[in-house]
């Protein structure tokens, strides 16, 4: 049995800890605007799939040019 590399956090797991679960990886998102779906370990997909709906993530302090690209991210952000 080979190893199988998590494109989450980019370590090697046996096949009973890597089933081959895809998911969009957040950093991917936030810094390519990449949603390509990748193959993940299943802690790293158990654990995307927990934080998905919690704002734990500001996007604009980390990628400010991405609304120049995207401009639905116009929509979304919050003014203070």
């Amino acid at each position: 049995m080979e190893p199988r590399l998590c494109d989450y956090n980019g370590k090697y797991y046996c096949q009973m800890c890597h089933k081959n679960n895809k998911i969009s990886i957040p950093a991917r998102i936030l810094h390519n605007w990449d949603f390509e779906e990748k193959r993940v370990s299943e802690c790293s997909h158990q654990f995307v799939n927990l934080m998905a709906h919690k704002p734990n993530m500001h996007v604009e302090k980390l990628n400010p040019k991405l609304f120049n690209f995207v401009e639905e991210l116009n929509e979304t952000k919050v003014c203070r």
